[in-house]
């Protein structure tokens, strides 16, 4: 039998009139450039959504959101 697991995950849009602040995400050591995504990520246990996205905005960029 296969186990499944499923993530739960926020994302936030950051953007200042037609620009869209993305992440690239899931580099590799083989150069592979990854994906670009909003800054975002998977949510804690008993966490809010909200919460979730200002923490790995700030993890992810450094910047407050």
């Amino acid at each position: 039998m296969v186990r499944q697991w499923q993530r739960v995950s926020a994302y936030g849009l950051a953007r200042e009139g037609d620009t869209v602040l993305l992440v690239q995400i899931g580099r590799s050591a083989h150069g592979d450039l990854g994906k670009w995504m909003p800054p975002g990520g998977t949510i804690e246990h008993g966490e809010h959504p909200a919460e979730t996205v200002v923490r790995e905005f700030a993890e992810t960029t450094g910047l407050q959101g």
